[in-house]
């Protein structure tokens, strides 16, 4: 195994430390939230009015990002009829800010089950999701990272049940878990589902091609061309078909592959290609390829080990394999922070860092020989990588 670059090992180094600058909001939030998690009293019930002039407080330094004077009022209200499952809601969300990621679980599944129409609350009448009423799924929690197997602890929890395309058949509460080791996060929430549901982690809605991409993809793959050793190009995850569309321009000889049955379809009406309808882990593919393309695919799976593995052996010396994936300690992620949209992504399974990503290609014999912001994806990095 070859040791990675000092300036990747570092990435981890950078990123730990910077998290250490908290800002004193939620450093004070945080100390809150601990306090009141020692309370055993049992929580006294309000009027309504008197509760109604508590929460109105509580959302006002809320808005004001007074978080810590909003945890109490939000924990008064507990067990307050009408107020209990907005608070508990309301307290999850400030949990999550305040680095408390699994009492922010606990706190929303407990709105949920005291008021499972709580989405009523949350939306406006003519939204989609306002009559969406809570069934916690049979989950499967993934407590152990995938990548190492060790132990996670939770790191942010949201309602991705806010997202303008959840499917209903995601749990609606997202744990993001992380592994100090490998510098990596997944979540712990794996839904169960049959073969027909499986495409439900790799794309949740199948949207026309987007030209602006067909530049960016000649740049990347005249790139890749300069270190190829050959001609043959996979793309694992072939999407609306931006990329092997144009490869095929390009003149590469190509094959792709998705398990979205749209997908595949619609590129064949769209760009006259055949792709194959399949499971890129068990597909009996008859070559080994040069050319490997992996674009944001990874994040929607559950055994990255194994997909980077299948990777390798269809690979020979020489291949050369781009990734692009988000990265949650990206720039554009730590911008927006509990804002960033990819926190609440319900097809996503896990998240890379530079560190864990280059990580993994190493383990599995690829040279990481750049790095680079995506142009395409806000977010997003990719990597090239050449197999040894």
């Amino acid at each position: 195994m070859v040791t990675l670059p000092t300036y990747v090992q570092n990435a981890k180094r950078h990123i730990s430390l910077s998290q250490d600058s908290t800002p004193n909001t939620y450093k004070a939030a945080y100390e809150c939230l601990q306090s009141i998690k020692k309370i055993d009293d049992p929580a006294q019930k309000y009027d309504h009015e008197a509760a109604k002039q508590i929460y109105t407080k509580a959302e006002t330094h809320s808005s004001k990002q007074q978080y810590d004077l909003a945890l109490p009022l939000y924990y008064s209200l507990r067990e307050t009829l009408n107020f209990s499952a907005m608070s508990l809601f309301r307290m999850a969300g400030l949990a999550n800010i305040a680095g408390d990621a699994g009492y922010a679980s606990v706190c929303f599944y407990k709105a949920f089950e005291i008021e499972p129409n709580l989405n009523r609350r949350l939306f406006a009448k003519e939204h989609s999701l306002h009559m969406h009423v809570y069934e916690k799924m049979d989950d499967r929690r993934a407590e152990t990272c995938p990548l190492c197997g060790r132990a996670g602890r939770p790191y942010w929890c949201y309602y991705i049940g806010l997202r303008p395309n959840y499917p209903k058949s995601f749990n609606p509460v997202r744990t993001w878990m992380y592994c100090e080791p490998c510098h990596h996060l997944w979540s712990a929430e794996m839904t169960e589902y049959n073969e027909a549901e499986a495409p439900l982690l790799h794309t949740s809605v199948v949207t026309k091609a987007n030209p602006g991409r067909f530049t960016a993809y000649s740049r990347i793959l005249c790139s890749l061309r300069e270190h190829a050793m050959g001609n043959a190009l996979l793309e694992i995850g072939v999407g609306e078909g931006e990329c092997i569309s144009v490869a095929r321009e390009l003149l590469y000889d190509t094959t792709g592959i998705d398990l979205t049955k749209e997908c595949v379809d619609y590129i064949k009406k769209t760009f006259q290609m055949d792709v194959i309808h399949g499971d890129f882990l068990t597909h009996p593919f008859e070559q080994l390829f040069d050319v490997i393309v992996l674009g944001d695919v990874i994040e929607h799976v559950r055994d990255p080990q194994a997909f980077i593995k299948r990777t390798a052996e269809l690979s020979h010396k020489g291949t050369v394999l781009w990734v692009s994936t988000p990265s949650f300690e990206s720039v554009y992620s730590l911008y927006l922070g509990h804002n960033d949209p990819m926190r609440r992504e319900p097809s996503h399974c896990g998240y890379f860092s530079h560190f864990s990503l280059c990580s993994l290609l190493d383990a599995h014999g690829f040279d990481v020989i750049a790095y680079e912001v995506s142009a395409q994806y806000y977010g997003s990095m990719e990597v090239t990588a050449i197999k040894r």
